[in-house]
């Protein structure tokens, strides 16, 4: 009988001790990347769309993340994100076979995402950790934007650079709620929402032209518009599906 309750004891244990081990502990370091981000593409408020229809993120989403764990319940944590899209149009003088290359329309806009923070897990089953937390999102943005205008021979030319159409840098605080569900060992899938407040400003738009044949008159030098700045609350704005690991 002795020998009974000696064996259980032993394998209630190597369960237990199994079951904790599909949850990072104090000094463990966990590694994932964002599987979805369609809740964030969004445009921000007062802007329109980028050059070719390409969107502008309203709240900086992370596109990789890094935790790492003080306590078995208590993690600090650093978002990191890179958004950047470029299109390309070429600019004709002509038809048929006169028809000449004169350059290109072009577009390009990017941004850097840093979002620190902080996670309180709790107690939750063996494979699931639920978690609360606070993060403080930080984004930097810009754009170019160079347009071609051709006139009555292929050296009659205008050419219109513009500079942070969508420049914008923001910095706010996020509240988040989520889960951890650990499907192997060190391997877990997660959800989070959040609400975010976030304040922006966009960056001076600078404008300039240079011109060729009759359109030499038509050049001026950069001419710099200053701009303001925008406080906004986002719902749910840092909603994302997650993959991961902890070492």
């Amino acid at each position: 009988m002795k020998k009974i309750i000696l064996t259980v004891a032993a394998l209630t244990s190597f369960a237990f001790a199994n079951a904790q081990d599909f949850k990072p502990t104090a000094g463990k370091i966990s590694l994932e990347v964002n599987v979805t981000s369609i809740f964030l593409e969004t445009l921000a408020p007062g802007y329109t769309a980028l050059p070719g229809g390409l969107p502008q993120q309203s709240v900086p989403a992370y596109g990789a993340k890094v935790r790492y764990f003080l306590a078995d319940q208590l993690a600090v944590r650093l978002g990191l994100g890179w958004n950047s899209s470029s299109t390309k149009d070429p600019v004709f003088f002509g038809v048929g076979s006169t028809k000449v290359s004169v350059g290109e329309n072009t577009s390009s806009f990017s941004e850097i995402t840093f979002i620190p923070g902080f996670e309180k897990h709790f107690e939750g089953t063996d494979k699931l950790s639920p978690y609360i937390g606070a993060v403080i999102p930080v984004s930097f943005a810009s754009s170019e934007e160079v347009t071609i205008t051709t006139g009555a021979t292929a050296t009659d030319l205008l050419t219109t650079t513009t500079t942070n159409q969508f420049g914008s840098s923001s910095f706010g605080l996020g509240v988040l709620s989520g889960a951890d569900y650990y499907i192997s060992k060190s391997l877990f899938l997660g959800i989070e929402l959040g609400l975010n407040f976030i304040s922006g400003s966009q960056k001076d738009l600078v404008q300039s032209s240079t011109g060729t044949g009759t359109f030499a008159t038509s050049t001026t030098p950069a001419l710099t518009t200053e701009r303001g700045s925008n406080f906004t609350v986002n719902v749910a704005s840092n909603a994302s599906f997650r993959l991961g690991y902890w070492f």
